[in-house]
């Protein structure tokens, strides 16, 4: 089995060997099956980007040996997502129950969506389109406080438009959900390609990466001894939230988006994006909210420097949760979009193009915290023309995780597997040199 693999609902029988094994194993939960629009809409949200990393043949150089997961969705599993190093190669899964939950998350999110700003006066928002109100089964769905069952779900996605497209619709509560499914699948394939799993297993004792967890993970690592094991799986962590964040967004921009395929063939790019910012702010409240569940006395937000000691110290305190601080990761997010939207935007004669998202990024912050007061808290960290102290508390926390990932960074290239293809060349192109830079 190479590349990413998809078994579930319309793709593999239940007598599939694979299927079988997985069904077998104790330690690993039973696949999801069930065949509806909901099942439709998950292997669209998906299949393009599994298809485009296995069509890469991503190989460890060291030991020749060519990448392989399985991926499926399960009922069984309550924390979200998953990935693990099994006997018969990686393996990554994602919870129905929480694809519910965003199913619902992303529906009671439309009317601060109807609201968002546009370039378009023919989109602006209508006299029908009142300012959203504090909604508080929003806040139970993204404090994890309640469950969304499969007849509701099902409901909901009876009214998105169909996955045979193309036909020319508004973007909306559809195109939220499929970028929270895309960001979560591809950052927990980025655990087994870039080594994670590999590494946390020799060096950490551990065969699975949890992306909900808020365990503290204390006492250091074999290798480095001046980092303990829970900054170790930080540093992991924003690994592959950059992996997932720039192939998410460099696909919406120069590559393939699915959305397009369902709501093209002409899109607005810079409303697109700033759909997509709005899955990076739903799992920075989904993340913060886990972290005052699972660890409420932990420092998930880092602390100014107290003054009155050594000046030396640094501008946080470390948490002790496996993941890092929920801010931290929306803060870069961010981030990267702006780099790529700027870079899109000087490649394309476009300069105002990232700009312009950013500041409609911004904006819209203040409409989602009238319809849920957790949005609130990211205007205080999402960076416009000054970084703020609480920005360069932030940054320094990151200087310190990127230190160690700069450290791991040694025995990853060893663990990691590479592209030793490229889907897009050309028959100008040299398949080595494509190779030798990534």
């Amino acid at each position: 089995m190479l590349g990413v693999r998809f078994i579930g609902p319309g793709l593999n029988s239940s007598t599939d060997p694979l299927v079988n094994e997985i069904t077998r194993s104790p330690s690993l939960p039973k696949p999801y099956f069930k065949e509806s629009m909901l099942s439709d809409h998950l292997i669209s949200a998906c299949f393009f980007d599994a298809l485009e990393l296995s069509a890469k043949v991503h190989v460890n150089l060291e030991s020749g040996e060519g990448f392989g997961c399985v991926s499926y969705y399960t009922e069984d599993q309550q924390d979200g997502a998953f990935s693990s190093g099994e006997g018969f190669g990686h393996v990554s899964t994602m919870s129905a129950p929480f694809v519910r939950r965003l199913v619902k998350i992303s529906h009671l999110l439309t009317p601060a969506l109807n609201l968002r700003p546009r370039t378009s006066s023919a989109a602006s928002p209508t006299k029908t389109h009142r300012m959203p109100q504090n909604d508080h089964d929003l806040n139970a769905l993204l404090g994890g406080n309640a469950q969304v069952s499969e007849t509701e779900a099902l409901s909901i996605v009876s009214n998105w438009p169909s996955t045979n497209g193309p036909a020319q619709i508004e973007l909306g509560e559809y195109a939220l959900f499929y970028d929270l499914i895309r960001l979560i699948w591809v950052h927990e394939w980025a655990h087994g390609l870039c080594g994670h799993l590999a590494l946390a297993q020799s060096n950490l004792g551990i065969s699975r990466l949890h992306e909900f967890s808020a365990d503290r993970v204390d006492g250091h690592s074999n290798d480095e001894p001046y980092f303990r094991r829970n900054e170790v799986l930080q540093g992991i962590e924003l690994h592959a939230d950059e992996f997932a964040l720039k192939h998410c967004i460099h696909g919406i921009l120069w590559g393939y988006d699915p959305i397009a395929s369902i709501a093209g063939p002409d899109i607005d790019l810079m409303d697109r994006v700033l759909i997509s910012n709005v899955a990076f702010c739903v799992y920075a409240v989904v993340w913060a909210l886990a972290e005052r569940r699972y660890s409420p006395d932990d420092t998930f937000y880092p602390p100014p420097q107290d003054l009155t000691s050594d000046a030396s110290s640094p501008l946080f305190v470390t948490t002790r949760s496996s993941h890092p601080p929920a801010v931290l990761r929306y803060d870069r997010f961010r981030g990267f979009q702006r780099d790529l939207t700027n870079q899109y935007g000087l490649e394309n004669g476009r300069p105002d193009f990232g700009p312009m998202v950013d500041a409609f990024s911004f904006e819209f912050l203040e409409t989602l915290g009238k319809i849920s007061g957790h949005f609130r808290h990211l205007q205080a960290v999402t960076p416009m023309m000054v970084r703020t102290p609480v920005q360069k508390r932030l940054e320094a926390y990151e200087e310190h995780l990127l230190r160690l990932e700069r450290l791991l960074g040694r025995s990853l290239e060893k663990l990691c597997y590479l592209p030793t293809v490229d889907p897009y060349a050309t028959d100008d192109d040299d398949e080595e040199s494509y190779l030798s830079i990534r």
